[in-house]
């Protein structure tokens, strides 16, 4: 194996994992995709750079000592995946491993991570409404991200100052599940002439309530992933960057030596990149709403 080529040209290095903690059934559509798209930028990359990947699906081997398993695959350090229950990541000794996780990571331990720079993602998306004609959105959040994520969706929508864009703390809604009545009453009292939100789902309570989307009223989404098959205006958050960034960080700290929870943890924050869609058109072109 030392001796091994890979396509680039480099002398093989070692192995680096893709290690996935999470049980499968907690993962949604947008999720799996975003995974497969995190894996297979790490895993081109890490070819690049002289090193394989492998994916371990460390959930699978409930009862048995995952440091063991890492050390018998030979894994040199890697890629965390996203976990819904960071008590995971913390019942890990990391110490012989460079590690890097692919989310937001405020807890322990502090690893270096990659994740979507959220302020980037509003910033591009509130400035482009704007220049379309917009001045009233309203932004739908989901319950339990924005709690993952303390509150960082929001936060970031109220720090853009964007041209004569309204924004009031009437302008965000969140849904739990089964609110879709309650949504109805939001969207009549504020009277948005744009919605952002995470899941396309919105958009058709919106057409329930008389909206007609592009004329009448805009969509744009905030992760279009969730929604492949028709071209939705929004952020396409390119999860394949994210794999490559990681992979890179991973292979940076074995070269300078550097393994277990790092003193001072990075966060590199990767902006996405927009997509016109079908969803959005000029104001100018649209009946006074409201």
């Amino acid at each position: 194996m030392a001796g091994m080529r890979l396509k680039s040209g480099h002398a093989f290095r070692g192995t680096l994992g893709i290690i996935d903690l999470d049980s499968s059934k907690l993962h949604s559509r947008a999720a799996a995709i975003y995974r497969h798209e995190v894996i297979k930028g790490a895993t081109e990359r890490a070819l690049d750079l002289g090193f394989r990947t492998e994916l371990l699906a460390l959930r699978q081997h409930a009862g048995v000592n995952i440091e063991n398993i890492l050390q018998s695959n030979g894994i040199l350090g890697g890629l965390i995946l996203p976990v819904h229950d960071a008590q995971t990541i913390v019942s890990i000794d990391w110490s012989r491993y460079a590690i890097v996780y692919t989310d937001y990571n405020d807890g322990l331990p502090a690893l270096h991570n990659v994740c979507f720079d959220k302020l980037a993602a509003i910033r591009m998306a509130l400035r482009r409404l704007c220049e379309l004609g917009y001045r009233r959105p309203g932004l739908v959040l989901e319950q339990s991200e924005e709690r993952y994520l303390q509150h960082r969706w929001s936060a970031a929508f109220f720090d853009v100052e964007c041209g004569h864009v309204q924004k009031t703390p009437e302008s965000i809604f969140t849904v739990s599940e089964g609110m879709c009545l309650d949504f109805a009453l939001w969207f009549q009292k504020y009277k948005p002439d744009v919605v952002i939100a995470h899941n396309v789902e919105v958009m058709q309570w919106m057409i329930d309530q008389g909206a007609r989307v592009p004329e009448t009223h805009g969509f744009c989404c905030l992760n279009i992933t969730k929604k492949a098959d028709f071209n939705c205006a929004g952020l396409d958050w390119k999860a394949r960057l994210i794999g490559i960034r990681g992979i890179e960080q991973v292979i940076a700290q074995l070269q300078r030596g550097e393994y277990g929870i790092p003193e001072q943890p990075i966060r590199m924050g990767v902006s996405p990149h927009w997509n016109e869609g079908s969803t959005l058109s000029m104001l100018k072109t649209h009946p006074h709403v409201g």
